[in-house]
């Protein structure tokens, strides 16, 4: 497959309307090794599922029932931070999206980056963040 169309494929399959928000987390650190901005963001995912599942262990829940987010890293040597997509809508969440979801996604990052982190939720439009991203 030829970079283009892979690069096509990839902006087409992110702005899916599932996809419903753009998200970027960064977590204002300079000494941000990749392994480490992994691990956040997976603590991140979960804390987010204990939030918008209203429970203790949503490991035990089945992964379909779980936050689809898809992110990619970018400028991992001197600004690290990720570019995300998520399922945030109404058909996938439910009645859990009445809860103050946006400001509870800022407290768990800002909880996991010591206070120096930030975050921007968006409406995910068609081709920003793949474009953000992918060369």
């Amino acid at each position: 497959m030829s970079r283009v169309r892979l690069r096509a494929e990839t902006i087409e399959w992110l702005s899916r309307p599932e996809f419903s928000h753009a998200i970027t987390l960064a977590p204002n650190r300079k000494d941000m090794e990749p392994e480490l901005l992994r691990k956040m963001l997976g603590a991140f995912c979960c804390e987010v599922d204990k939030f918008m599942l209203r429970t203790s262990n949503p490991r035990s829940r089945y992964s379909c029932e779980r936050l689809h987010l898809v992110a990619m890293p970018e400028k991992l040597d001197s600004n690290p931070h990720l570019h995300c997509v998520a399922n945030f809508t109404r058909a996938f969440w439910q009645h859990n999206l009445d809860k103050p979801w946006e400001e509870e996604l800022s407290k768990i990052w800002k909880r996991f980056t010591r206070g120096a982190g930030s975050i921007e939720i968006d409406v995910n439009s068609s081709e920003r963040v793949a474009s953000d991203v992918l060369p």
